[in-house]
């Protein structure tokens, strides 16, 4: 073969090899690398002169080093490499770690002790697997988390279901003894017997009604937000006239407010009756008129106002009342919620979620306003295409 034919073959040869998909360069026993093609070049971020400057052993990441010494000695020793390839961590010119696949080859061309090194960027691909395992597993543990949370919720829910309806016959007992010694009390002064301690016994009797009849709040709430998140409570529309409703509140929270505390109704309706869920609205009315009550000093004034047109029907319940702290205000609606100026009154902090989840049952929505030591205005709104 003449030498231009020679130097023709080397030049094809070099550019098959530079043009080759893969990373391919050649090192010596040493790690020493004296040639590499473009694509060992791009995946290192290195140019050629700086390859030759290098050593594959001073670019592998410490914790591989051992791992690939072996292996090299392995493929040193058998003189055959049978296909074997290693994953390491290597440092490339932009001093980035990346995960690279390499084969370590025989070379057949040059000199003894001379090796051809495949080499193949999986960095991406260890990403993905590892985010996959990841996910995998995070999937994994959220199931469980969930049938747990399931199976935590199925419990709770028919332990206040049993515990409800077993409080409910005691406390209806309790109501009755105390109705029925009022009854006997009341026939004894019809027949001239003398009861010494009338008073205090009358005050006692009314002092066990309030406690039955906050036991027997307490217990509604928890039956309502059970059957509530168990998806048992279903709308029941009827024809309601908004003033015989609003009346019938006025009345029942009159019984409960405290010495001169005045509570309105106001109406500003194109028409007075709408159809709604008579036992949602009822609830949603008396609890927050009831709390308007109990966070409300004396003498204070508590407002409710009905307006409806042809699209909205909107309720507001105004209060003067000590309020709600501001830092606490994005968690007024939350199960057990009770902000912390008022934990020294009664309550079980459910009734607000209650009434929050009746209303989304209406297709409506709530809001509010609140000021500490300034007072609280809810504001409902449900629309006409529901409420219609």
């Amino acid at each position: 073969m003449s030498i231009q034919n020679l130097f023709l073959t080397k030049k094809s040869l070099n550019k098959f090899f530079d043009n080759i998909p893969f990373g391919v360069f050649v090192m010596d026993n040493t790690g020493r690398i004296s040639s590499s093609n473009k694509a060992a070049d791009e995946i290192l971020c290195m140019s050629k002169v700086e390859i030759k400057q290098i050593s594959l052993f001073d670019i592998i990441s410490p914790k591989d080093i051992q791992a690939f010494g072996t292996y090299f000695n392995q493929i040193i020793a058998q003189n055959d490499t049978e296909d074997d390839l290693i994953e390491i961590e290597v440092k490339n010119g932009k001093g980035e770690f990346l995960v690279i696949e390499v084969r370590v080859n025989i070379n057949i061309v040059e000199e003894d002790n001379h090796f051809i090194v495949v080499i193949n960027n999986i960095s991406k691909r260890r990403k993905l697997e590892l985010a996959f395992q990841q996910q995998s597993k995070s999937h994994k543990v959220m199931q469980e988390k969930l049938a747990k949370e399931q199976e935590l919720s199925e419990l709770k829910s028919r332990f206040v279901t049993i515990a409800s309806h077993e409080f409910r016959t005691p406390l209806a007992g309790i109501l009755s003894s105390v109705n029925l010694i009022a009854r006997y009390i009341d026939a004894d002064k019809k027949e001239g017997v003398v009861l010494n301690h009338e008073l205090k016994v009358k005050n006692h009797f009314t002092k066990i009604k309030e406690s039955v009849g906050n036991l027997t709040q307490i217990l509604n709430e928890f039956l309502s937000l059970a059957k509530l998140e168990e998806g048992k409570v279903v709308s029941q529309l009827k024809l309601l006239n908004l003033k015989e409703l609003g009346e019938e509140i006025h009345e029942e929270l009159l019984q409960l407010a405290k010495e001169n505390q005045e509570i309105t109704m106001n109406f500003d309706l194109q028409k007075v009756e709408c159809r709604l869920d008579y036992n949602m609205i009822r609830n949603i009315l008396l609890n927050l008129g009831t709390n308007a009550i109990k966070y409300s000093k004396s003498n204070s004034k508590i407002e409710f106002m009905f307006k409806m047109d042809s699209e909205i029907l909107s309720i507001q319940v105004k209060d003067n009342g000590i309020g709600i702290p501001e830092n606490e205000q994005s968690k007024l609606f939350g199960r057990f919620f009770r902000a912390k100026n008022v934990t020294n009154l009664q309550g079980t902090g459910l009734g607000l979620n209650i009434v929050k989840k009746y209303i989304e049952l209406m297709h409506g929505s709530i809001r509010f306003e609140s000021q500490e030591n300034v007072g609280t205005c809810f504001f409902i709104e449900i629309p006409q295409n529901y409420a219609v």
